[in-house]
Order: structure tokens, then C-alpha cells, then sequence
């Protein structure tokens, strides 16, 4: 520990190498509903907090329901920056 204390998060962020609860949360909630058959084609991306993202889906005959969903998390991610 320095003299300034240990440093916990800045801004809520979450210290690398240390789970994100939240994250945790909703890939435990899409994991039950794949289960359950509720999730029929679904699209991920993510990133380490560095400078590896990755992405991938699974869509089979949704092709088209997937696109139109991706296109709504485009636009609402975009919304979320520009109101904040």
C-alpha cells in the first residue's frame, strides 16, 4: 500500500483482473434464457479495458431479426454517450 492508500475504482471502473459484478449478472440472466430456448440468436462484443475487443454471433435462421437487433444497440449506445 502507498502512502495515498490503496486505490479501490476511479468513476466506478473496475480494477483489472478483478470480476465486473454487473457483467457477471447479465451473462449469468443470457445464459438462463439459452437454456430455457428463450435466446434464439444473440451478438456479443467486448473488451478488456486495454486493447482487445472481440466479437462474434450465433443467429442461425434469424439473420435478419439479428441485424435489426444489433442496429438497436448501436443506435442505443450511441444515444447513452450523447445524453450523458
Amino acid at each position: 500500500m502507498t502512502r495515498w492508500g490503496e486505490i479501490k475504482a476511479i468513476h466506478g471502473a473496475v480494477i483489472k483482473g478483478q470480476p465486473d459484478p454487473e457483467i457477471i449478472a447479465t451473462l449469468e440472466r443470457l445464459l438462463e434464457k439459452a437454456k430455457s430456448g428463450d435466446i434464439r440468436a444473440m451478438a456479443y462484443a467486448a473488451h478488456d479495458g486495454d486493447d482487445v475487443a472481440s466479437f462474434g454471433w450465433e443467429c442461425g435462421a434469424f439473420f435478419h431479426q439479428l441485424v435489426a437487433a444489433c442496429a438497436l444497440l448501436n443506435h442505443g449506445i450511441l444515444s447513452s454517450r450523447i445524453k450523458n
